[in-house]
């Protein structure tokens, strides 16, 4: 994922600030000798926040994502709004952050097949960090999401194992490379997980500010 965030605050209201995103998705699969990639759908949306003390963030963020991508298997064909209360706490050797919101979609309609109506996903990404020193972050990762079935709207029933559920534990560290400029890998692995692929999986972030 490729992300654009331009940040903005006002001297009226020093402790409120202002932000507009827009993620595109990418996705690359190479298995029993094929490769595909393309282009999934565009995330775009505004956040607020607020600052109640020099220490505390509190949030909310709204993103629509597009239907479309390059292929139809990056193509959701259904267009999702992403929500989420979004918070921060500093203390002086450590931090904790995180989300926690819901991905509710429109009815998905594709020529010559049913309508379904997806089912509400609800998730939250939590992050406790050790601020080892000032170039050193390492931290552990929650990651919990929870799936409503998929309503066949033609059949007028759910889909079989639809419903999907999965928790994830993960361990990562930030390099500050510089004020302007960090690298933070990290690695998940799946702690319980129903009607869904287990996580197993390492992430790589590139954050540069001006």
């Amino acid at each position: 994922m490729t992300k654009y965030v331009h940040f903005r605050s006002f001297e009226a209201i020093p402790h409120v600030g202002f932000a507009f995103e827009l993620i595109q998705s990418e996705s690359y699969t190479l298995a029993n000798g094929t490769n595909y990639g393309g282009l999934g759908p565009t995330i775009v949306g505004p956040a607020a926040w607020f600052k109640p003390n020099a220490h505390s963030t509190l949030g909310i963020q709204t993103f629509m994502q597009t239907p479309q991508g390059t292929r139809d298997a990056t193509s959701p064909q259904y267009w999702s709004n992403i929500s989420s209360l979004i918070f921060d706490y500093e203390w002086k050797h450590f931090s904790f952050d995180g989300d926690a919101g819901t991905v509710v979609g429109s009815t998905k309609h594709v020529k010559n097949a049913h309508s379904y109506s997806p089912g509400v996903v609800f998730y939250t990404n939590l992050r406790f960090s050790w601020k080892a020193t000032q170039k050193l972050e390492p931290f552990v990762a929650l990651d919990w999401q929870n799936v409503k079935g998929t309503y066949d709207n033609t059949a007028k029933q759910y889909l079989d194992d639809s419903n999907s559920r999965e928790t994830t534990l993960g361990l990562g560290l930030m390099y500050n490379v510089s004020k302007h400029f960090s690298i933070t890998g990290r690695y998940s692995h799946s702690l319980e997980a129903r009607n869904t692929p287990e996580t197993n999986a390492y992430y790589l972030k590139l954050v540069y500010l001006w």
